[in-house]
């Protein structure tokens, strides 16, 4: 009867220790607050001078633990040298002057690789990576250091707005083509593509609060402050829906956006030249988005694959 009540306490014990020790050391999962695919550019420095920009950089961030997650950004280019699976494990904690930001910070060595180290360092914040990754490279005398912005709200998507007959529409929130029935009545899209045609979800194409604006920038990074006026709205437009030869339907575009591309007409095939600025592109929402577009043709060299980068503003 003793040992049976000697067994009970320590039992008893054993119980409120564990239940104060779990209220005392809670766990707080820090890392699910900055998982996450994160796309944006890099600037490249070796030996602190800028040799280089990745325009379209991809960082993925996955959970290890409550404080801690690995790391990945797939390519870094340098030159002719391409090293890739730059990968590491980091520590992740919150920021007692900036409530919602993380800091991030951790490293990994990599023996046989075309890098030795990999050191990633930083912050992470409403959806919005600023980091340093410092690549120390094999037989080099100084490291390749990458500076990197990026968030959840940017992506680089090629569209296939190839087909003479049809309008394609992308929605920036999904970061997706999306399948529409009627987009004059339709919200669900903000901009739509034609060939070298683009269409924002307002004015004469849709019911939204679409509308466009040209920049003089070539960067994300340079355009610091979103313009509040000076956005123009679709208006109705001719447009060849039938090919070759062109019969003209009578339909709507964005006169801004049109100017992303421009042909010589005198010359057959007629040649393209990019206008390479960012575009502000207000959605269907009524939020703003940066768009770079980078190509119109596929691997093969067919017309009509529009390539564009956006970055949703928050």
């Amino acid at each position: 009867m003793r040992n049976s009540r000697v067994f009970v306490s320590l039992f008893t014990l054993c119980a409120a220790f564990c239940a104060c020790s779990d209220d005392d050391d809670p766990k707080v999962d820090h890392a699910i607050n900055v998982v996450g695919t994160y796309a944006g550019t890099a600037a490249l420095k070796v030996a602190g001078q800028e040799v280089g920009t990745i325009d379209a950089c991809t960082i993925v961030v996955t959970r290890v633990s409550e404080d801690s997650v690995a790391l990945r950004m797939d390519n870094v280019q340098y030159g002719e040298m391409l090293i890739t699976n730059v990968t590491a494990r980091a520590v992740v904690a919150p920021d007692a002057n900036n409530a919602g930001s993380y800091s991030v910070a951790g490293s990994a060595r990599a023996s046989g690789t075309f890098y030795s180290e990999v050191v990633f360092t930083g912050t992470i914040s409403a959806q919005r990576a600023n980091l340093e990754i410092t690549v120390t490279v094999v037989d080099m005398p100084a490291p390749v250091v990458v500076s990197f912005e990026g968030s959840q709200g940017r992506g680089t998507v090629t569209v296939n707005a190839s087909d003479y007959t049809k309008w394609v529409y992308f929605s920036f929130e999904r970061g997706q083509v999306v399948a529409v029935t009627d987009p004059r009545d339709d919200l669900s899209w903000d901009i739509a593509l034609h060939r070298y045609d683009l269409k924002t979800n307002g004015g004469a194409s849709g019911t939204g609060q679409g509308a466009a604006l040209k920049t003089e920038y070539k960067k994300f990074n340079d355009v610091a402050t979103i313009p509040a006026a000076g956005y123009e709205v679709d208006v109705t437009a001719d447009i060849n829906l039938s090919g070759m030869p062109p019969v003209y339907t009578e339909d709507s575009k964005n006169e801004v956006l049109g100017t992303w591309v421009t042909m010589d007409l005198s010359t057959m095939p007629p040649p393209t030249v990019l206008s390479k600025v960012v575009y502000i592109v207000r959605t269907a929402a009524g939020k703003h988005v940066k768009v770079l577009f980078t190509d119109n043709t596929n691997d093969e060299g067919v017309t009509g694959h529009v390539t564009f980068s956006y970055e949703i503003q928050p």
